[in-house]
């Protein structure tokens, strides 16, 4: 279950078992320009496992009045077939449109854009960009949770953190993707942006930099605790610091976090992780 607050409290967005989907999980949100907020999340189908091989759809509800009610549910991108992953939503809003990364099968990468500003209509097919910026062939997951977008050279850069292995890093490492013309074409950040790294966002710090957190390495036969690293770029995303600060929560594991620019000189994270395996 997806929970999001409105004025009169609590409102359940996605509900596990609910419009066909045995389990939500995953979710993304956006607020678009004139206040629509969009509410992304892997629908699972028919359990809450995560791995290839399971069917996933990417799913969507939208709210008109700040979160206190839903639309009914839509599907972003469904594949064909009954064991087809499609998964972490990276959702943006640049030239009018929203733009959505996400995997399929963890092991490509597929993009959309919508047709009108409001997210009214969708094509029915998305564009792979896979190899715009794979490497060598690997595991690759965007997000999640949501892309960035900020101004550079005179315009607007996406970016979206990346994880796998499809990067030439030995072993799975963090990158940043990158778009200067609203999703058309892409490129990867030329070095690793963070230990392992998945599961990351990136955002814009007080002092125009880019940080990216993302999870942190496990010590080989060690116990994962909650540790998340952060790296720092100060070229648009290009290229990444190795990990100037670990943060060791000591709880739960590395998995899942959010980061988020919050006012001038304010960055918000948040991040729970899994608990027995949860």
């Amino acid at each position: 279950m997806i929970i999001t607050l409105s004025l009169l409290g609590s409102v359940d967005v996605f509900k596990s078992g609910a419009d066909g989907y045995n389990c939500y999980r995953i979710p993304s949100m956006i607020t678009l320009p004139g206040g629509r907020i969009f509410a992304f999340a892997e629908g699972r189908l028919h359990d809450c496992y995560d791995g290839p091989n399971h069917k996933i759809d990417v799913v969507f509800k939208s709210s008109d009045d700040n979160g206190t009610t839903w639309s009914k549910l839509g599907v972003l991108y469904s594949d064909k077939g009954d064991s087809v992953t499609i998964n972490n939503p990276s959702p943006v809003f640049v030239g009018g449109r929203i733009l959505v990364v996400f995997c399929r099968q963890y092991s490509s990468l597929l993009a959309l854009r919508s047709n009108d500003a409001l997210g009214d209509s969708w094509p029915a097919t998305p564009t792979d960009i896979t190899a715009q910026v794979a490497k060598i062939p690997g595991s690759m997951a965007s997000g999640p949770p949501g892309g960035l977008v900020i101004d550079w050279a005179g315009g607007k850069r996406v970016l979206v953190a990346m994880g796998g292995t499809a990067f030439g890093d030995e072993g799975e490492r963090g990158r940043a993707i990158y778009s200067d013309d609203g999703g058309v074409t892409w490129n990867v950040s030329s070095t690793p942006a963070s230990r392992d790294g998945g599961e990351a966002q990136i955002a814009l710090a007080p002092n125009g930099s880019l940080l990216h957190n993302g999870r942190g390495e496990t010590p080989a036969g060690g116990k994962d605790s909650g540790v998340r690293s952060q790296s720092v770029s100060d070229d648009g995303g290009v290229t990444w610091s190795a990990p100037q600060t670990t943060l060791d929560f000591g709880f739960g594991s590395s998995c899942e976090g959010s980061i988020l620019r919050a006012g001038p000189r304010l960055l918000l994270l948040s991040h729970g992780g899994r608990v027995n395996g949860v």
